[in-house]
């Protein structure tokens, strides 16, 4: 969650991937299969070349299992600025399919630090479905994008039109849980 070695949302570790992101996708497409990248753009795990220059979009510093540096929905620069650049370079590594993760945690936080945001006026809920609206668009209609959903109406419900579908796993929840839930 933490990192200091220059690894962040566009740069991998170098030493998981010595030669690429780029690579990897190459590989998946060779043998046969479409290439599908873990994305987690509400938060980075240090700050990148764009977070050194502009700080105001980080909505909060708080150390968890997936960074430290976490976005801010609400923010004009995060959404016209950093989230088309994050996500071009998704692109330019080759991938043709996304899993947008850490939702759910991104949901709380800026539930605890609504006051915090560009724009309070704005409820979490609409923060986040602008952002996964931009998302969309910026992803293109044809770019398959898989949620990760948890166990509360948040993660499942506030964008389930826009995605095209959720994941579910037994570290989540339990399918009937799902089915309630949903």
């Amino acid at each position: 969650g933490v990192r200091d070695d220059g690894t962040d949302t566009f740069n991998p570790d170098p030493e998981k991937y010595p030669n690429g992101l780029k690579y990897i996708a190459e590989k998946i497409r060779e043998a046969g299969f479409i290439p599908a990248l873990w994305i987690g753009f509400t938060n980075d795990v240090s700050h990148n070349k764009y977070t050194k220059e502009h700080p105001e979009i980080i909505l909060t510093q708080k150390a968890s299992w997936c960074g430290q540096y976490f976005y801010d929905f609400s923010h004009p620069e995060f959404l016209e600025e950093f989230l088309p650049m994050a996500l071009k370079q998704v692109f330019d590594w080759g991938f043709e399919a996304v899993k947008f993760d850490t939702l759910p945690l991104a949901i709380d936080y800026h539930d605890e630090f609504h006051h915090n945001m560009y724009d309070p006026s704005l409820s979490t809920r609409e923060a986040y479905r602008n952002m996964i609206k931009k998302t969309r668009e910026y992803l293109g209609k044809d770019m398959y994008m898989l949620s990760c959903s948890c166990a509360k109406d948040a993660d499942i419900l506030w964008a389930a039109d826009i995605f095209d579908a959720g994941r579910v796993g037994q570290d989540i929840f339990k399918w009937d849980e799902f089915i309630q839930e949903g």
